[in-house]
């Protein structure tokens, strides 16, 4: 378990500590920085202490043992690659006012089985959900605009998305390779 004092875990602090499976994270704690977990390959229990305000790019990524998480609700934006190639994660629960979630953060999480993101979210980034073999329907908030480029393609159990009246651009590749949608 960490401090109690810590409030920053650095840019790659854990990085590759492929054995660690466990992190008991503090309340008090505010930032998770690029990288910190990345490659932690056995670890499969993190809680977020409702302190953290920030998680840099790739925090998790590759964090292949992950199976769910739950995000603090001062986090109003999810960091590009966060928890890219967490292919054990299945839950994501989202704070209520999120605004965004960057390029790539979910890409290849194979075993996502759910999204069910906030309306207050307007911005998502390209490849979001590449490659979530899991999903099968997917709700696109109404202040979104935007859908980038491959948002969704290889989300190869999708079968519906709704998409809001107000949607303005679909980007290329957005829904490439998704043999079931209808």
């Amino acid at each position: 378990s960490m401090p109690s004092s810590l409030i920053v875990i650095d840019n790659f602090a854990f990085q590759n500590c492929i054995r660690l499976a466990e992190v008991e994270l503090n309340e008090g704690l505010f930032e998770i920085g690029v990288s910190a977990f990345e490659g932690c390959e056995q670890l499969d229990d993190v809680v977020l202490p409702e302190t953290v305000q920030y998680i840099y790019s790739s925090a998790f990524e590759n964090c292949k043992m992950l199976s769910a998480i739950k995000l603090p609700q001062l986090i109003n934006s999810v960091s590009e690659s966060c928890f890219k190639r967490c292919i054990s994660l299945q839950s994501v629960e989202f704070p209520e006012n999120l605004t965004s979630i960057g390029g790539s953060a979910f890409y290849g999480c194979t075993d996502l089985l759910q999204v069910n993101l906030p309306e207050t979210l307007t911005t998502l980034g390209g490849y979001v959900f590449c490659g979530c073999e899991s999903l099968e329907s997917f709700k696109v908030p109404s202040f979104v605009q935007s859908l980038p480029g491959g948002c969704f393609s290889r989300c190869t159990s999708l079968k519906e998305v709704h998409l809001p009246d107000n949607l303005k651009t679909i980007g290329s590749y957005c829904f490439s390779s998704n043999p079931l949608l209808s």
